[in-house]
């Protein structure tokens, strides 16, 4: 006998408003930008697929972010810095809790890691929509490998920092990794269909969904909210920055993502004979990726033009992944590798601590490794399952 599905009532009442305040004992006001991500991404997915139910796939991302925030917490906060969690307790409470100490970098780190999970797993969500048994294992994968591997590299005392990489916020560390692992995943899956996959194309369930323009709005407001202000300024506070320096790098942001929205507003239209929800989407999200890296050193100008150039290139960048891979949708790990990539690039063209050619090259590390390291789990993944039906 088939088993009922739970009401969306029901779901709102046992999964996303315990899940809700749970977070918000934990993490206080700071949850609010997490909530906020996690909801805009899943009007998202919803507008994206209109078939998608929000109370369910709400419920599916805070089971990520909970996966996300455990397997950083036990694993990945040890491999990036090189001290398991337990060993920073008992040290004094002046150190441990003083800006940049222990505990401050963790709870950053932590927020930052859930932001990249979160993005990272809806990236791969909109352009192959999976059951949240594999969301939760590619989260797990990010938080307690590829994430914090590439942090160790570049904020851990790595060769990224002896080379002193400019990473300010995280442009390379958050956005590229987690648009570059999508990209990895998805270029496999395409390539390596599984049987899974090939049975629901067979049955026709991998037909496009008309999507929702309401959903696609909200999404954009959160995203907007979120990654130009909300998380900025949550994430700076605990580490003591002069308030005009935080207000500052949060006008900057701003800036660079209507920059960016007007930009990709304007060539949506043109060269894909519509303005395009997920294009405009993209265009909020590579503006803030693109700014990050080197937010605290950009004057206002600086912003808008690095804003501007980055939705160029995210716009090209989906008219010739349409081309390539013509049914699935790259507009958000797109607009994250891009805007991340540029923003890293730009802070060596215009900031004066860091150089073009050690920026290149910790874009092309983060590049090589968060790609690689889930294409070849991908690859694996998929051979195992092939496998294991052949023996069934």
């Amino acid at each position: 006998m088939q088993k009922k599905p739970l009401s969306d009532i029901a779901i709102w009442l046992l999964i996303v408003m315990p899940a809700s305040a749970a977070m918000f004992a934990a993490l206080q006001l700071q949850s609010l930008s997490l909530l906020a991500l996690v909801f805009g991404v899943a009007a998202l997915e919803c507008g994206v697929r209109g078939d998608a139910r929000f109370p369910v796939v709400v419920a599916n991302y805070f089971v990520v972010l909970l996966a996300a925030i455990c397997s950083y917490v036990l694993v990945g906060f040890g491999l990036m810095y090189g001290t398991p969690i337990f060993e920073i307790y008992g040290q004094p409470a002046d150190f441990l809790t003083e800006p940049y100490g222990p505990l401050v970098d963790l709870f950053l780190q932590t927020l930052l890691l859930s932001q990249a999970a979160i993005l990272f797993v809806a990236g791969v969500q909109v352009a192959h929509p999976f059951r949240v048994g594999l969301q939760v294992v590619l989260a797990i994968l990010f938080s307690g490998l590829i994430y914090p591997m590439f942090g160790r590299w570049n904020w851990g005392g790595g060769f990224l920092s002896l080379l002193e990489f400019q990473d300010f916020t995280g442009g390379t560390a958050v956005c590229e990794t987690a648009g570059w692992a999508t990209l990895g995943a998805v270029w496999i899956l395409n390539r390596m269909p599984s049987p899974s996959q090939r049975s629901h194309e067979v049955a026709g369930e991998s037909t496009p969904q008309r999507p929702s323009a309401w959903c696609l709005a909200i999404a954009g407001v959160l995203l907007w909210v979120v990654l130009a202000g909300a998380s900025l300024f949550w994430m700076l506070l605990p580490t003591g920055e002069p308030d005009t320096i935080v207000l500052q790098i949060a006008v900057n942001a701003n800036l660079s993502v209507a920059a960016s929205l007007i930009v990709a507003l304007t060539l949506s239209r043109p060269l894909f004979g519509a303005w395009r929800g997920t294009v405009i989407i993209g265009g909020i999200v590579v503006g803030a990726a693109a700014c990050y890296s080197g937010i605290d050193s950009f004057s206002a100008e600086m912003s808008l033009l690095v804003g501007a150039v980055a939705a160029v290139l995210f716009v090209g960048a989906v008219y010739v992944a349409e081309k390539v891979l013509p049914r699935v949708n790259l507009s958000l790990p797109l607009a994250l590798g891009v805007g991340g990539m540029w923003g890293s690039i730009a802070t060596g063209l215009f900031s004066e601590y860091a150089t073009v050619r050690t920026q290149v090259v910790g874009s092309l590390v983060a590049l090589v490794w968060a790609g690689g390291v889930t294409a070849l789990f991908m690859c694996v993944a998929i051979l195992l399952s092939q496998v294991v039906r052949k023996g069934e």
